[in-house]
This record gives C-alpha cells, sequence and structure tokens, in this order.
C-alpha cells in the first residue's frame, strides 16, 4: 500500500514538472512571439506607403544667404515616430537620386541584423539630408560662389533640421563629382563643422592640392574633436582623370596629424559613374566606424555597465553629448533574451527608464519579463505605467489580458 501511494505521488509530481515545464516553454514562445511582432512594429517592416509619405519629405528653406528658396529632401530613420531617439545629420549634395540612393543603404545597415551575434546593427540610424543643387552642381565650382552655399549648409540648413528634427550634433558631408570637389573644399577651408567627409571622383584637384597644403600649413583642421576623410576614386573615371585624383590622395597621405584621419578607395573597374554607389557601404563604415557596439558572450553579466560605457567614450571622441538610443536598449534586452540573462535584461530597461522616462515600451518589456519569471506584482506595476503613457500599446494590452487570468492580478 505504502509503495503503491509513494509510486502515485511519484507520478504526480512528475506529472507536476512535466506540466511547469511546458508551461515554462510556453511563456517563453509567448514571450518570444509578442517581443519579435512589438520589434517588427518598432522598426515598421510593414513598410507601407503612409509611413513612407511620413518618413521621406520635400521642404524649402528661404536663404537669407542665398537670397533665394532652395530645396531639400529630408528621410527620417525607420524609427523616428516609434522613439525617443536623437540622430546624425548627413547632408548629400547632389540631385534627389543620389541622396536616395544614399538613404536607402544607410537605413538598411542601420537596421537590426542577427542580434542573437551580439551586434546591435551595423551603423547607427541617421536622417539623411539631400541638398539640390543648380545648374548641374556649377554653384559648387571655386570659381563661383561656392563659399555662400557652404555658409548656407553649415548655419541655414544644419539650424533649420535641428530645430524641426531630434538631432544629435553629429555630421557628415557627402557629394560626388563637383560635389565631391565642394566637400574637399568645405573641410579645409576652415568654414566647416562636420564631423565626417565622404567624397568621389572630385573635380578641381590642382585647386585642392593647393587649398589642403594650405590648410596643414595654418593648421586649421586640428580642432580638438576628431575629423575623418574617405575619398575614392575609379581608375576607368573618364571624366576625371585617375591620376588627377591620385595626386589628391597622394598629398592627403603625407598629412599625419591625432585629429585627421584619411582613408582612400581606388577601384580598378569603377569609372565617373559607379563609383560613388559602389562605395558607400564603405564610407558609411568608416565615418561611423566608432558607433557600432557589441557584447560578446563572456560580456554579457556586464551588459548594462558596457552599454552606458560605449556611449561615453563615443562621446568623449566625438566631442558630443551621444547618450544610448532608446532603440538599442530594446534591442540589447532581446540579445540578453536569447542568452537567459533576466538580470540583466531588467537591468537595461531600469537604465532605459533612466534616459527616458517616457519609453513606453521599456516598462512593457518590464512587465513581460517579471510575468515570465512569475512576479505578477511588478509585472502589473509596469504595465500600468506602460498603458498610462500609451492607452493603446498593444504589447501592454496583450500583458494585461494575460495577467488578468492569474488570481494576484493587481486591478
Amino acid at each position: 500500500m505504502l509503495r503503491t501511494l509513494v509510486a502515485l505521488q511519484t507520478k504526480k509530481q512528475n506529472s507536476i514538472t512535466q506540466r511547469n515545464k511546458k508551461n515554462l516553454k510556453i511563456k517563453k514562445k509567448l514571450f518570444v512571439l509578442f517581443f519579435a511582432i512589438s520589434i517588427l512594429i518598432m522598426n515598421n517592416y510593414s513598410f507601407g506607403q503612409e509611413l513612407k509619405n511620413k518618413l521621406i519629405i520635400t521642404d524649402t528653406i528661404s536663404s537669407q544667404i542665398l537670397n533665394s528658396n532652395r530645396i531639400i529632401d529630408i528621410y527620417l530613420p525607420t524609427n523616428y515616430f516609434n522613439t525617443n531617439d536623437t540622430y546624425p545629420i548627413q547632408v548629400i549634395i547632389g540631385h534627389k537620386q543620389r541622396s536616395s540612393m544614399y538613404y536607402e543603404i544607410s537605413n538598411y545597415l542601420g537596421q537590426p541584423y542577427h542580434i542573437e551575434n551580439g551586434a546591435l546593427h551595423t551603423v547607427p540610424e541617421t536622417i539623411v539630408i539631400g541638398f539640390r543643387t543648380l545648374n548641374g552642381g556649377r554653384e559648387l565650382h571655386y570659381k563661383n560662389d561656392w563659399a555662400s552655399i557652404n555658409k548656407f549648409i553649415s548655419q541655414e540648413l544644419i539650424t533649420y533640421i535641428s530645430n524641426k528634427y531630434r538631432t544629435n550634433g553629429y555630421k557628415t558631408l557627402i557629394g560626388h563629382s563637383l560635389g565631391g570637389g565642394f566637400v574637399l573644399k568645405s573641410m579645409f577651408s576652415n568654414s566647416s563643422d562636420f564631423n565626417a567627409y565622404y567624397c568621389t571622383a572630385p573635380t578641381e584637384s590642382k585647386y585642392l592640392v593647393t587649398l589642403i597644403r594650405e590648410s596643414f600649413l595654418q593648421n586649421d583642421i586640428t580642432s580638438i574633436n576628431k575629423k575623418k576623410l574617405i575619398l575614392a576614386c575609379g581608375k576607368m573615371d573618364k571624366e576625371i582623370p585617375f591620376v588627377e585624383n591620385e595626386e589628391l590622395i597622394n598629398e592627403l597621405l603625407k598629412k599625419n596629424q591625432k585629429n585627421f584621419s584619411f582613408k582612400y578607395i581606388e577601384l580598378d573597374n569603377a569609372n565617373h559613374h559607379s563609383i560613388y554607389p559602389a562605395t558607400i557601404t564603405d564610407a558609411l563604415l568608416f565615418m561611423f566606424e566608432d558607433w557600432g557596439f557589441e557584447l560578446t558572450e563572456s560580456q554579457t553579466s556586464n551588459a548594462t555597465e558596457l552599454f552606458v560605457k560605449h556611449y561615453t567614450n563615443l562621446s568623449s571622441k566625438t566631442g558630443i553629448s551621444i547618450i544610448p538610443p532608446e532603440n538599442d536598449f530594446y534591442l540589447l534586452t532581446y540579445l540578453l533574451f536569447t542568452r537567459n540573462n533576466t538580470d540583466e535584461k531588467i537591468l537595461v530597461l531600469k537604465k532605459c527608464k533612466e534616459y527616458y522616462p517616457k519609453a513606453q515600451m521599456a516598462d512593457a518589456y518590464l512587465a513581460r519579463t517579471y510575468y515570465m519569471i512569475d512576479d505578477f506584482e511588478n509585472a502589473t506595476i509596469f504595465n500600468n505605467k506602460a498603458l498610462q503613457l500609451n492607452a493603446r500599446n498593444k504589447f501592454a494590452m496583450e500583458t494585461r489580458d494575460m495577467l488578468k487570468k492569474k488570481s494576484n492580478y493587481i486591478l
């Protein structure tokens, strides 16, 4: 009889254990499903026409410097309307097709890709601005009033964008051909405060070589903060002889200064038309090489500390106060989930709330995380906070429905 009771008890206990394990697996699947869905919503992978119309805008600036109205194309990052993040500005000189192409590649690289490997994304999300030039860009030539264009971009355009959109102060300037020559003139004329520059097949080589020599002699570009330059040219270029661009490269290679970082690309099969699209990715990786955050397996338990420290170091390198992006906190949360580190995940989300008090998704993810570990009291507290910030937060509404099924749910 005793053996029978013991056997029945053991069988019952095993049944309970199996049921608990099954329930835990279901919870995990639910969390992964809901988290994945919310990330998809956050990143707007259902890239509809209505959203596209909000992210890509054509605007006009009435310039006092140029005494005319100038058209600009504004490309906002995918997550602009879903977070409280601030973004770098990238200004592309030239026609709309050039800025549109640049935006598509930059935006693609700014999205998360295989987060479980430890890297949140390849480059940061940015605001891309296309400045449409007149007369095929001839207004950028050194014999014309290019300095006024440069002044307009540095003063009026940047100010206009910074006042209207959330920016963090980091700026890049990009141009091809006449626009490429303009980028170099802007950088070495001591009249531009961009952080990084990218030019392809630049014109006016002889003028630029002289300008570069004078600039370094006068110590014009050795500011406190590091400036980066990437120059690309094709050996099949029939419009700008390769030898002219090579002379520019050789002159720049002579310069070895602490706050000047230079990289060049020479492509054997690229011509004047193909060199720009062929090197955009390389340029982005170079200009934002200090921005990427990667977390190895061994660093998992210190994720919060290392993440914050990364942006402290980045701020020091750029001379700009750059705080960790809200969206990156969520990506890091998902990475920690894949590594089964709940405690660190909670720390990351709470740190996010310190930077972004209105971050509704941080509260929502905290609620679901506490639900996962059967801490329904904290799950309720944080879920209510999420719903207070946004009563229509679908992720929080689903968590509320899950909590209602628990006897200790607090209304």
